[in-house]
């Protein structure tokens, strides 16, 4: 029988694609990432949405930064990047 290896190599950050545990640990990732933020968000197995329904510019902008703020922090943490993109509803 002949057996083949591949060669390992470090993981900086992210998870290992292809995996069984592939989406169970991308829950575990990402869990947190809604603790702290008093805007809406939903959070998809591929996309996160980041949202507030603005009653008041002043008030709600007030609001909504500091969410953004948060969210910077909690990517430079984990080392990850968003991709803004236009969504659709």
């Amino acid at each position: 029988m002949y057996w083949s290896y591949l060669s390992w190599t470090q993981v900086k950050s992210g998870e290992p694609h292809g995996t069984i545990l592939g989406p169970i640990l991308s829950v575990m990732y990402v869990n947190d990432i809604s603790t702290g933020v008093s805007s809406t968000m939903k959070l998809n197995a591929d996309s996160n949405i980041l949202y507030r329904e603005i009653e008041s510019i002043p008030d709600d902008t007030d609001v909504l930064q500091p969410d953004l703020f948060r969210l910077t922090e909690w990517c430079k943490t984990w080392q990850l990047k968003f991709n803004p993109i236009n969504v659709k509803q």
